[in-house]
């Protein structure tokens, strides 16, 4: 009766094969034609629904562990799906992810543009904070219509891992199909934008940071490139502002542009000026003119040093650069559109100057858009050593060393209060790799080098008492000049060896005299109370 009413089965067939076919109730036979017994519709659904939730977990492990971040949404832009490995760009867990609209949760809204194009964008740049990312996103169509989207993306620094894994990664692309297979598609020319990138990271090791301070102006420079708002860079001497202006250029738009520096503390005004905005041609004496650095900078950047000692006639025209773009040439009528993105550099806080006068407010509240104060080296001890062992490794390789600091030299670089900063501690480090006579640096050689023991036989000042400074100095430049006097016999060496000018020898030896009474001592002389020990 089975097998005349009823279509019969093979105990080897497949859910896919059985499933559409039009009876409720099939009987089963082995490969002897044997009836093994008798599946119905209703225990065909439930072992297709085993099926689908094997399947539905076993692509949900799969999601959960890859290695890229995964974030998808439905047409209506609110987040539907968000695996573990997206919730560090995302600042946010997949309980507290899904179900909120996209731009609630992550600032790049291209997800969003996709689900309305229902065209797919491949290897788009973003930065979260400092990381930078490279993305893949791709519609999720249904029934030929745009029903949400999916973003794969990965952290540029991880690429080359990733790319090494690419052969067992392809397995996953075919488990999760048109998600995951786009996070792949990264073509030749966004490799050389990662290794331009890199190159960019690698020229400023030397602001690599352990410290939370530095780590914080790292960050914020960061940010800070992803705009056109002009920076000033307050700090001291040799903390790296430069670097660091150089760093924001790099991670820029401007990136391709020209990068120009410029001290506008080290030129007088009339040169600074030319340097500067540039100078027309001159009919009188044929002189061609010079572009300046505002004109040459264009779609690039320019950091100006020292900005606080930029005379107050100079400063109005940089005014008008920076609110209407154009240029003035000095000696020219006509003006010229110019784009630089103009950073400064300070090591007084440009407020301070403004209320003394020294500084334009307009300029002030113009340029001082974006301030990033950059701590001195001393006030973040954790990149002592990290920074020592950079200029180390550098140095090795340049003179072709491989010197080595010992323990007790490593204390000493701790203990120096480094006054003039990672300038300061290239130039000591450097010293140390050319001079040392070891494979290890001794803490005498480091002492010697840090304190110039040897430069001079008269470097300490022991005081044994108080007294009015100025009677002091007096007392000093007395002891100076007339020793200086014994030793060389001649004021004009004895100005070379003082490292002033003939003529101030000359008028501190007849002050001197006045003040003895007409008797200049040509000696020595008698120390009271400051008294030179020789090292």
């Amino acid at each position: 009766y089975l097998t005349t009413r009823f279509l019969s089965l093979n105990e080897e067939a497949s859910l896919e094969d059985v499933w559409n076919l039009p009876f409720d109730i099939y009987p089963v036979f082995n490969n002897q034609e044997e009836i093994t017994g008798v599946v119905s519709k209703y225990s065909l659904l439930q072992a297709y629904l085993h099926e689908v939730q094997a399947r539905s977990c076993e692509l949900e492990a799969v999601f959960d562990s890859a290695h890229n971040g995964i974030l998808a949404i439905n047409r209506q832009g609110i987040i539907t799906s968000l695996n573990p490995a997206a919730e560090r760009p995302t600042c946010s867990t997949k309980e507290e992810a899904v179900g909120r609209f996209l731009t609630d949760v992550i600032v790049p809204t291209g997800l969003l543009e996709v689900v309305r194009s229902g065209i797919p964008e491949f290897g788009i740049k973003f930065q979260v904070g400092r990381r930078q990312y490279i993305t893949n996103r791709t519609p999720i169509i249904k029934d030929g219509e745009v029903v949400g989207a999916v973003g794969v993306f990965q952290e540029v620094s991880e690429i080359e891992k990733i790319l090494q894994e690419l052969q067992s990664e392809k397995q996953l692309n075919e488990e999760l199909q048109t998600i995951v297979v786009s996070s792949y598609q990264l073509s030749e020319k966004y490799q050389s934008k990662i290794a331009q990138m890199k190159n960019n990271w690698e020229k400023g090791a030397d602001l690599k940071s352990r410290s939370v301070v530095m780590n914080n102006v790292l960050d914020l420079a960061f940010r800070v490139s992803q705009v056109d708002s002009p920076v000033v860079l307050v700090g001291e001497q040799g903390v790296g502002k430069e670097n660091i202006a150089k760093l924001i250029h790099s991670q820029s738009k401007r990136s391709d542009g020209p990068f120009y520096n410029l001290n506008c503390g080290s030129l007088p005004a009339q040169l600074l000026e030319i340097e500067l905005f540039g100078q027309g041609i001159s009919i009188g004496n044929g002189d061609k003119g010079k572009t300046g650095v505002l004109e040459l900078a264009n779609q690039g950047s320019v950091y100006l040093e020292e900005i606080g000692k930029m005379p107050l006639n100079l400063q109005g025209r940089l005014v008008r650069v920076l609110q209407d773009k154009m240029l003035q040439a000095t000696g020219e009528k006509e003006t010229t559109f110019v784009d630089p993105r103009i950073m400064a550099g300070t090591d007084r806080p440009l407020k301070e100057l403004v209320e003394k006068g020294l500084f334009r407010s307009d300029l002030f509240y113009t340029l001082n858009v974006v301030p990033i104060k950059v701590p001195a080296l001393r006030e973040r001890k954790e990149d002592l050593i990290p920074l020592a062992l950079f200029y180390l490794e550098k140095n090795n390789k340049r003179h072709g060393f491989k010197k080595i600091f010992s323990p007790e030299a490593v204390q000493l670089l701790l203990d120096y209060p480094w006054f003039d900063n990672a300038r300061e501690m290239a130039n000591v480090i450097e010293r140390l790799v050319v001079t040392a006579n070891q494979k290890v640096i001794s803490a005498q050689e480091v002492d010697i080098v840090l304190y110039e023991k040897e430069q001079s036989p008269f470097k300490a000042v022991t005081v044994t008492g108080v007294v009015p400074l100025k009677e002091a100095i007096d007392d000093l430049e007395h002891q100076l000049v007339t020793l200086a006097m014994k030793l060389h016999g001649t004021t004009v060496k004895a100005a070379q060896a003082l490292g002033v000018n003939q003529s101030t020898v000359v008028r501190k030896l007849h002050k001197s005299k006045d003040t003895n009474g007409g008797k200049c001592d040509g000696g020595y002389g008698e120390v009271k109370r400051v008294v030179w020990e020789r090292r």
